[in-house]
């Protein structure tokens, strides 16, 4: 680590095990791996190839440009772009050998007349909307292209999938609604591999897994039910160096919009990170329950958090304990990304893909 800069080790080690978890829940489906956003913040070129080694051959991206970058990184892998067909882009995804999840009528007309004009057949995946009315292929579509043999005939479907609204909630009766919705619309189309589970999903249990898996969040060590202990390994651990200690007293506010107040003298540290770097804004509210790690033990946040600063309330810490440029933890095995989350009200999903890049990234 560079002097006053703060680290986020991220232990692929612990990704690759994350990923066999997933794998030995559904060990007669494929395990493929959800990586966009930059692999949920933590970098796609040194994830995608980790996971390419450990035996992973189906990739989901969101976003066209996430596919190119990824085609580089595992040449001979089947990558997914789950944002659909945008327009005009059809040489492009064919080009880099990337397969659109085609999730409207208007998406399959653009890619079949592309397709027809260079009497080429490239493999797509269709997208049925079982319940979640984002993107997918609604009841109707699916029912127009099951009778539309001349359109349906000229697609290469080589997955249909669908995704879960509520799987994080295993006992919640959307995720039998969506199951059923699924099975019965799939029933209409050409047989292919199907694809339904996300990390939760894959916890739903063998109904749900059908050929292929997707974990996402679990990959990256995030718990996708908090209200079960988490399967899963630590990933990434955020540790931020200590710029200035010092002492207040009783009645003195520490930070933008005074909203905290010391009830009594207080040791305080100002650390190296901050709301640029993709630290929650949220948790400098004045009332957050949120805590870093210092010498051994939970220290709390106090006042706002500022652009590149936060504070915390090292008075419980021996009084020799930690000096300018020792780091503390923000996130990673002592705080969990759940608890992190839970305190600034927001998900894991979030915490990770806003992580800044002004980071030292530490690759294990």
């Amino acid at each position: 680590m560079t002097y006053n800069d703060a680290c986020l080790t991220i232990n692929l080690s612990a990704l690759i095990d994350n990923w066999r978890i997933c794998a030995a829940q559904a060990p007669n489906v494929q395990t493929a791996a959800v990586i966009k956003a930059d692999a949920y913040g933590l970098g796609l070129t040194s994830v995608t190839p980790s996971l390419v080694k450990v035996g992973c051959e189906c990739f989901f991206v969101a976003l066209v440009e996430e596919g190119k970058q990824v085609r580089y990184l595992a040449p001979d892998s089947a990558i997914y772009v789950m944002n659909g067909l945008f327009p005009g882009l059809s040489d492009t995804l064919t080009h880099y050998n990337l397969r659109p999840c085609l999730g409207s009528l208007e998406e399959i007309h653009e890619w079949v007349n592309f397709c027809r004009m260079r009497d080429i057949r490239p493999p797509v995946a269709l997208h049925i909307d079982s319940g979640m009315n984002r993107l997918g292929l609604s009841s109707y579509d699916v029912r127009t292209l099951a009778g539309d043999h001349d359109l349906l005939n000229a697609l290469n479907i080589t997955l249909i999938m669908s995704h879960l609204a509520c799987a994080s909630m295993p006992s919640h009766p959307m995720n039998e609604k969506q199951l059923r919705c699924f099975n019965e619309l799939r029933a209409l189309l050409p047989t292919a591999p199907a694809s339904l589970a996300n990390t939760a999903g894959i916890w739903l249990g063998p109904p749900y897994h059908f050929d292929v898996i997707r974990p996402g969040i679990g990959l990256y060590g995030g718990n996708p039910n908090p209200e079960r202990p988490s399967p899963f390994k630590t990933v990434v651990t955020l540790e931020a160096p200590i710029i200035k200690i010092r002492t207040i007293s009783a009645g003195e506010s520490v930070g933008y919009d005074a909203n905290y107040t010391a009830q009594s003298d207080r040791r305080i540290a100002i650390i190296s990170t901050g709301y640029a770097d993709g630290y929650p804004y949220a948790l400098g509210a004045g009332h957050s329950p949120a805590t870093a790690r210092a010498a051994d033990i939970d220290v709390p946040i106090i006042g706002r958090i500022s652009m590149d600063m936060l504070a915390l309330d090292i008075t419980d810490t021996p009084p020799d304990s930690l000096k300018r440029g020792d780091c503390v933890e923000l996130f990673g095995n002592q705080i969990s990304l759940e608890r992190l989350a839970t305190a600034a009200k927001t998900t894991s999903y979030e915490i990770l893909t806003r992580i800044g890049k002004r980071y030292d990234h530490c690759y294990i």
